[in-house]
């Protein structure tokens, strides 16, 4: 019963708009990096905390939360952040972040510290949406909605990503020195703002996987839960 009662009780600072699947926000000016565990923030002031919930059926998404985050932040001069809180109650996710303002220098740094040649494949953020099957490489995978899949790729490795059947998207993949995290949506549908840098090689068949916003998709590898 006390869960509960502050469960109710939580600050919500930020309102998200409408969406349904996982899909990217808005390509702004300035960036929203998260901030990496491994970054240190010894001397960096906090400009303050965002505080927000996101709905997993249908409205108030997490890709318009983070939105709303990054809108928030920037008006406030911040271009990064750490997710302090997390709290999955329902179908209602609370998030609490704090922001930062790093120079050019440290949004490098943190960066470089991000896994290198890592593939991320997101299935559904609303949860009434249908479990998406994709294959990496030979293994096959069924991803529920609110749940990623991870795999390590190597430099000079060929990886295949694929959704759906024989006649789906397909993505070959090949790893690079020093390429950076690259994210993908098993969703099939277009996405917004795509800001992500890799440095790999990359070939389509029939069909596209779209890739996911790099700000956006280290948000939610914090947030969704990894298929094992």
């Amino acid at each position: 019963m006390n869960k509960i009662v502050a469960l109710l009780l939580f600050t919500l600072v930020i309102k998200s708009g409408f969406g349904q699947n996982t899909s990217s926000p808005q390509n702004y000016t300035k960036t929203f990096d998260l901030i990496s565990d491994s970054f240190d923030l010894s001397g960096k002031t906090k400009i303050g905390n965002l505080r927000g919930n996101s709905v997993d059926i249908g409205s108030f998404t997490l890709s318009h939360l983070f939105n709303s985050f990054w809108n928030n932040a920037n008006k406030q001069g911040a271009n990064s952040f750490t997710v302090d809180s997390i709290i999955h109650h329902g179908d209602t996710t609370y998030i609490e972040i704090s922001i930062y303002s790093l120079n050019e220098a440290e949004l490098k740094t943190n960066r470089d510290k991000y896994p290198r040649n890592k593939i991320y494949v997101f299935g559904n953020i609303d949860k009434r949406q249908a479990s998406k099957k994709i294959k990496i490489n030979d293994i096959k995978i069924e991803l529920k909605p609110l749940e990623y899949v991870s795999y390590q790729n190597q430099v000079a490795e060929e990886t295949i990503v694929s959704i759906g059947a024989s006649r789906g998207a397909k993505m070959w993949i090949i790893g690079k020195e020093g390429r950076q995290p690259m994210y993908l949506s098993a969703n099939g549908s277009g996405h917004n703002g795509v800001s992500y840098a890799h440095t790999g090689t990359m070939s389509f068949n029939r069909g596209r996987i779209p890739p996911v916003d790099f700000n956006f998709g280290a948000f939610l590898v914090k947030v969704l839960l990894e298929k094992q």
